[in-house]
């Protein structure tokens, strides 16, 4: 069974309900974000030691079980991660001091692709001529605007030359050694100071691991202390896991483009390598952002374009390597966020806080989302960015059918039946009929008007018929075919009644379409045509079963007169009674079977398929012709209100 639906007879499941998010919801939003904003000089250490205490708690522990002490244990292990990072730094310099230096070799190559582009390129006559015409007409304005004005008719031209300013110089005394100093460690303490922060942050943590989470317990909630355990320790192993899978599929990348590079012959490839690690914790852009510089990089180097092709080829190749295969199989447990959410965490946290922010998006927005799913009042955060549907099945189909969009409500059917092995019964009782019901109560609660009542109900029948191939492709295999043996059975056809308006109509010609499938006469029969006294003319003749069909599961009265009025008119006919909606606890079953007096009740129609196949009705066999999936009335196909009008 599918998790996002539940049995028909408990009802369409329901995501739990997000707070209210009103004005002031909207407020607490923008206040909270000034002040991660503005407070982002202590929030940013703070982030990034939380995030490197999550990646480094496995290799801790892992030390620990070595039984190596707690102490001893957290200083090796921050020790060889930050001397991973000073390492990974100084390799980078030295490339990029490096890569300065070679730069000036590249400018012949540079020039000589400049000038074919120049030749290769169409109108570049044009350009070039409109290019010289402007620059010629702006240094005519400008030399009209630097010539000196004529003189004056009537006045005496100055002869006297103008004094000319006398050259001032400014000598600054020497610096001193302190100056000296204090101008160079200026820009690092800064870096200098955060990086210590952090070490100590990341140190603190692991150390006091376990008083720090029970801090946070009892911060947010000792009186709900298995909601808030599972909060914390889902967004710790969702948060380490992401970040640890992160982390060495990264370094592989870079590895890998490390040696590639090499092969192809482009200069610095450990810069590149490296360069291609880091980004690449950037969700979606990281990769193609790491190969802009090794691209600009193989134009200067090769006079030709086959080094660019390569290099061009290799992070292709490497990048859906990695996307379609690797990560798919790396990452067994997923994050738990939608690709929308990724991108716009991306977006609102490089805004607050910058690259950091970019770097860091992902695994902030991890905690956020499991918060909103441990925690009622943050359930929209689990709603807005969570990868989970933010409809169920039932209903996503409900909201197709009350747009009037049939062809999509089957697109959901053939998917749903693609992914359950053709389970047609288990599509109409797990998915059409809970939407149904959402129907039902919108109806009775009057938020859904007769004529977009009648608008669910056609699309609802074009759902139907579109999958009337499907049913008519497994005639005999359900459950109506695991009759007795040896029954008494009797020549008759089961009469599939609409108790109640047309969703019950609806409900009614899905179970005779099933029924059918399973090699039963059937005949569908209108709401309309059950009335007080419409009933007396109601053909019964050769009728073997009576099956009717409610979707209001409070309409046992209504069940009780229907029965018994069926029951004058056809004494030794069996009736049967499917409450699509019905709690299917057995106490509540017994219940309303006995208010109602029918033979047998269902809450589903696989219940219902067996019952039948218990019943005393004969059947044609089944190498006999099939009778149509639905046999159907003159109202099965309702005309639509602009054919009404037509007419």
């Amino acid at each position: 069974m599918d998790p996002d639906v539940q049995p028909a007879r408990q009802g369409p499941p329901r995501r739990a309900p997000a707070a209210s998010f009103g004005l002031n919801g909207l407020a607490g939003v923008l206040i909270i974000g000034a002040g991660v904003y503005f407070a982002r000089d202590v929030l940013i250490p703070l982030a990034l030691a939380v995030l490197l205490s999550f990646m480094l708690a496995p290799a801790v522990a892992a030390l620990r079980r070595a039984r190596l002490g707690r102490t001893a244990a957290v200083i090796a292990v921050v020790a060889c991660a930050f001397g991973v990072i000073l390492a990974v730094g100084m390799i980078i310099m030295g490339q990029v001091g490096s890569l300065a230096q070679s730069l000036p070799e590249y400018q012949y190559n540079i020039e000589a692709k400049v000038r074919s582009l120049r030749g290769a390129l169409p109108g570049t006559g044009l350009i070039e001529r409109t290019s010289s015409f402007i620059h010629q007409l702006g240094r005519e304005l400008t030399e009209d605007q630097a010539a000196p004005a004529a003189p004056q008719r009537g006045r005496p031209k100055p002869t006297a030359e103008p004094q000319k300013p006398m050259p001032v110089q400014i000598w600054e005394p020497d610096p001193g050694a302190m100056a000296v100093v204090e101008r160079i460690l200026s820009p690092l303490l800064p870096p200098l100071a955060t990086t210590g922060l952090i070490v100590l942050l990341v140190v603190v943590m692991l150390l006091h691991r376990e008083d720090l989470r029970n801090r946070v317990i009892g911060l947010l909630g000792a009186h709900d202390l298995t909601r808030v355990t599972q909060a914390l320790d889902d967004a710790a192993s969702r948060v380490s896991r992401y970040l640890v899978a992160q982390t060495a599929l990264n370094a592989g990348f870079g590895l890998v483009l490390t040696a590639g590079l090499a092969v192809i012959g482009i200069p610095n490839p450990a810069l590149w390598g490296l360069l291609g690690m880091l980004l690449r914790f950037v969700p979606y852009v990281g990769a193609p952002l790491a190969s802009i510089f090794p691209l600009a990089l193989a134009i200067a180097v090769d006079p030709g374009w086959t080094l660019l092709a390569w290099t061009a080829a290799l992070y292709i190749g490497l990048e859906l390597a990695i996307s379609n295969i690797v990560e798919p199989w790396l990452y067994g447990a997923r994050t738990g966020l939608s690709p929308i959410a990724v991108i716009f965490a991306a977006v609102v946290w490089t805004w607050l806080w910058g690259p950091i922010g970019l770097l860091v998006s992902t695994p902030l927005t991890v905690c956020l989302v499991v918060l909103g799913r441990h925690v009622p009042q943050l359930a929209f955060l689990d709603t807005a960015l969570g990868n989970e549907p933010a409809l169920t099945l039932p209903e996503r189909h409900y909201q197709r059918l009350m747009a009037g969009d049939p062809a999509e409500a089957t697109e959901q059917a053939e998917t749903f039946l693609a992914e359950h092995d053709d389970d047609l019964v288990g599509f109409y009782d797990q998915v059409a009929l809970p939407a149904l019901a959402m129907a039902e109560r919108d109806r009775a609660r009057g938020t859904l008007d007769a004529a977009r009542l009648d608008q669910v109900a056609d699309a609802a029948f074009d759902v139907i018929e579109n999958l009337a191939p499907r049913a008519e492709g497994k005639r005999g295999s359900g459950a109506a075919g695991d009759q007795p043996s040896d029954p008494a059975w009797r020549e008759g056809t089961v009469l599939c009644v609409a108790a109640r308006g047309s969703l019950d109509e609806v409900a009614a010609a899905i179970l005779a379409q099933l029924l059918a499938r399973e090699g039963c006469m059937t005949r569908v029969v209108p709401s309309a045509t059950i009335g007080s006294r419409a009933l007396g003319a109601l053909e019964l003749e050769g009728v073997g079963l009576i099956c009717l069909c409610y979707l209001d599961p409070t309409a046992i009265v209504h069940a009780r007169y229907l029965t018994s009025r069926l029951r004058r008119r056809a004494a030794d006919v069996p009736i049967l009674v499917g409450f699509w909606a019905m709690p299917g606890s057995d106490e509540e079953r017994e219940a309303g079977l006995r208010r109602i007096g029918a033979d047998d009740l269902a809450t589903s129609l696989a219940e219902m398929i067996a019952l039948v196949g218990r019943q005393d009705v004969e059947r044609p066999a089944v190498a006999a012709p099939s009778p149509p999936a639905i046999a159907k009335p003159s109202w099965f196909r309702r005309p639509r209100a602009a054919d009404e009008r037509a007419r």
